[in-house]
């Protein structure tokens, strides 16, 4: 059996391209051709004069996306979040709107070296902004590690019989190792349905539960020995971020810990330009409302509910809010994580 045609979504109008698309791609640009057909699919050629007259149209890609213009987006007519399939035909790359959860990806999927199935590129795109699902489970693996080697540096260390909560587990890119880097059993929970219908269909280690926006968790008070959140609390209103706080304060056992990544003043000030006006509205934010700034760019609709933006977070805030929750043990600014996030070690 083959492998499954490439996958991903489009977002804001951004075509991603997935290995394995047949294009040769640079990073720094390529010229391509392309053409909105009615049917609402896109064909893609590499970039030559003999197509001009066809009716295609030249765009670039850069970084792996393409930017549909108002041509090809009237005609192709894609829903926000729309799942993509790419497949060859002759010399062109025709790319078509799937159902993701019937797709080959999603119901038969590949398996890897290590014996675990391979998540869709769409589905791990959702959670990563990347398509390349070796590269982002190879962090996911490192992870686990780094997170377990925060167990044995802050107490008490991961091992069998502990229970690892990865809320906001996604496809389960970092979940997927805990059984085989500590021991630990490991619960998923997340709000995106597929995602996690995915996980309880193909993953063969661990719990995976349907999250929901709003606490609580299906889970009973003093059950976890860790929690880890990878990329949650960047994306919540002060609001929400405390209702959880809150919950997993709960759920955590007396003295059990929580790796919880942020976007604080290590990630602005290695990932935002000192010249970049959103550094000013940032803190313009933070002096409005205490130290949190939410913003709104709908930059996952389609993906994910509105509730689900870009957050950013003051080392005040994090000491007064989560610290009212939680005995703070550390911050580790970015660079000591496998993204590029700030990391808050804390203490139930």
């Amino acid at each position: 059996m083959g492998q499954p045609t490439p996958t991903s979504i489009v977002m804001l109008d951004r075509l991603v391209f997935p290995p394995g698309t047949g294009l040769q791609l640079e990073n720094d640009g390529t010229d391509l051709d392309i053409k909105a057909e009615d049917d609402g699919s896109l064909v893609l050629l590499p970039a030559s004069e003999d197509t001009a007259a066809a009716g295609f149209a030249r765009r670039r890609s850069v970084n792996r996306k393409l930017l549909l213009q108002a041509t090809e987006t009237d005609i192709l007519n894609w829903p926000a979040g729309q799942t993509v399939e790419f497949f060859s035909v002759r010399n062109a790359v025709v790319v078509r709107p799937v159902d993701g959860r019937h797709h080959a990806g999603f119901t038969n999927p590949a398996i890897g070296a290590d014996g675990l199935p391979i998540p869709p590129n769409w589905l791990m795109q959702a959670f990563t902004s990347n398509t390349n699902t070796e590269g982002a489970l190879n962090t996911g693996r490192r992870t686990a590690e780094l997170v377990t080697e925060f167990s044995r540096t802050y107490g008490p260390e991961l091992r069998e019989g502990m229970s690892v909560l990865d809320f906001g587990c996604g496809i389960g890119r970092v979940a997927r190792f805990f059984p085989q880097v500590s021991g630990a059993d490991v619960i998923g929970c997340d709000l995106h349905e597929a995602a996690i219908e995915w996980c309880q269909a193909h993953m063969p280690h661990g719990t995976y539960l349907q999250g929901t926006p709003a606490p609580p968790l299906d889970l009973a008070d003093n059950s976890v020995d860790l929690l880890l959140a990878v990329s949650v609390l960047t994306h919540l209103d002060e609001n929400l971020e405390d209702k959880w706080l809150a919950d997993w304060k709960r759920v955590l056992k007396p003295g059990g810990l929580a790796v919880v990544t942020y976007h604080g003043v290590g990630l602005i000030e290695a990932n935002i330009p000192k010249e970049s006006p959103v550094r000013d509205w940032i803190e313009q934010e933070w002096e409005k409302r205490g130290g949190i700034a939410f913003l709104d760019n709908k930059a996952w609709e389609g993906v994910f509910p509105d509730i689900y933006q870009t957050t950013y977070h003051s080392e005040d805030h994090l000491r007064r809010v989560w610290g009212a929750h939680f005995e703070i043990l550390d911050l580790l600014p970015s660079g000591n994580f496998t993204n590029t996030q700030d990391v808050a070690i804390l203490r139930a």
